[in-house]
């Protein structure tokens, strides 16, 4: 059997709601199964990087501000992205904050999707995951958030598992703020993978939904 015949690794693209698990059963299968975890918000990140825009602004004073106009130099206190990214310690701890989730869903949506078009994002990251899984690499996505990301995992012959967690409250028009939080739902995934207890219940469960338990270490 030749290197092209021989079937691909794996695809699996986590759904969910926020605080689900959904990144954590990812991590554990990245840790423990030599996936690689991509996540549909990458692409936005390096574009962010690459952008770096002011993402805190200490209020400027009545002096300051006149100052300011009349072209005086003004000492005026600001934090670009790249610069809280570090402080933040890593992009996983820096999304947590509020003013850069929202940035990132205002550059990946109103800006990404709604004005260059729907598959900006999905066409960046297709490329990256053909690469990894023509290398023998399984891929995970963290993350699917709309329709054309679930197209994205089914075309390449990957599967959909949304994360329940019955504990977590179900996002209202109100709670779940963007529209990025809201969009898709449990129906729409293949399979569900309910995380009601321990971390190792979690880890247990979604080996063996994924037929994996074989190959823990």
């Amino acid at each position: 059997m030749t290197a092209k015949q021989r079937p691909l690794p794996p695809f699996i693209g986590f759904g969910g709601y926020l605080r689900s698990g959904k990144d954590t059963i990812a991590d554990h299968l990245v840790d423990a199964h030599g996936f690689v975890k991509l996540n549909m918000s990458a692409p936005i990140r390096d574009f962010l990087l690459a952008v770096n825009p002011i993402i805190y602004a200490k209020p400027l004073t009545k002096r300051q501000a006149l100052a300011a106009l009349f072209g005086r130099p003004v000492d005026y206190t600001y934090l670009r992205y790249r610069e809280y990214e570090q402080l933040a310690g890593g992009y996983t701890e820096a999304k947590k904050h509020p003013e850069a989730r929202a940035l990132l869903q205002r550059i990946g949506y109103d800006g990404g999707r709604l004005v260059i078009g729907d598959d900006v994002w999905t066409n960046l990251i297709a490329r990256t995951v053909a690469e990894y899984r023509q290398a023998g690499v399984g891929v995970i996505i963290s993350g699917i958030r709309f329709p054309n990301e679930q197209t994205l995992v089914r075309e390449h012959g990957g599967r959909l598992v949304w994360v329940d967690r019955p504990s977590l409250p179900k996002p209202t028009n109100t709670t779940a703020g963007h529209a990025t939080e809201q969009t898709l739902t449990a129906d729409t995934f293949d399979d569900v993978l309910v995380n009601d207890g321990s971390l190792t219940d979690l880890y247990r469960a979604g080996e063996r939904l994924l037929g994996l338990e074989e190959t823990t270490a």
